[in-house]
């Protein structure tokens, strides 16, 4: 199993071709204890969350980032694919690591990279391309499915029984209803 729980925070190992024009490994080794703060509803705020989810089963498969510049969200959040690149680099930077190569994401980190999503409809596309890049290696990993449920429950989304979503009424700030 990829994904290994570790008192307060799920590790996630990273294969260290997460993307042949990355730059190597030792870049994700830093020790940083926060991450950066993008702006809401951000393309790298959506980047940021695309990379958490492909680095969530254990380390970026290659079908999984080939699967990430196919993704409909690129184009509605106006995602160029070297910002994706810069972003999922940013993130590997910003993870501290364990001795054993594991990554330590915090829920208060995947909390903060959640509450950068603010508009509803953002948040469901961002949650349905979630689900489409952990499927696209055909497996779903604990971390996948971890990240997954929290998108879920803290967006307030309700999936229906085809496997879509929609915004629970009670999740849309009264300012944001039309």
């Amino acid at each position: 199993m990829s994904a290994r729980a570790y008192g307060g925070y799920v590790g996630f190992e990273i294969a260290a071709h997460v993307r042949q024009d990355l730059i190597a490994r030792q870049l994700c080794l830093k020790r940083v204890k926060t991450m950066r703060s993008y702006l809401p509803d951000s393309a790298q705020a959506v980047s940021r969350l695309l990379a958490l989810t492909v680095i969530a089963d254990g380390g970026g498969s290659p079908l999984e980032i080939a699967a990430t510049y196919r993704l409909k969200i690129l184009d509605y959040a106006q995602i160029q694919d070297h910002v994706f690149d810069q972003v999922l680099h940013e993130l590997c930077t910003d993870l501290a690591t364990t001795f054993n190569g594991l990554m330590k994401v915090e829920k208060e980190m995947i909390d903060q990279a959640l509450a950068e999503i603010t508009l509803p409809e953002l948040r469901l596309s961002v949650w349905k391309s979630m689900w489409e890049l952990s499927y696209a290696d055909d497996e779903l990993a604990d971390g996948e499915l971890a990240l997954l449920l929290l998108a879920t429950s803290t967006w307030g989304i309700e999936r229906d029984a085809h496997g879509g979503g929609q915004i629970s009424k009670l999740a849309v700030p009264p300012d944001l209803e039309s």
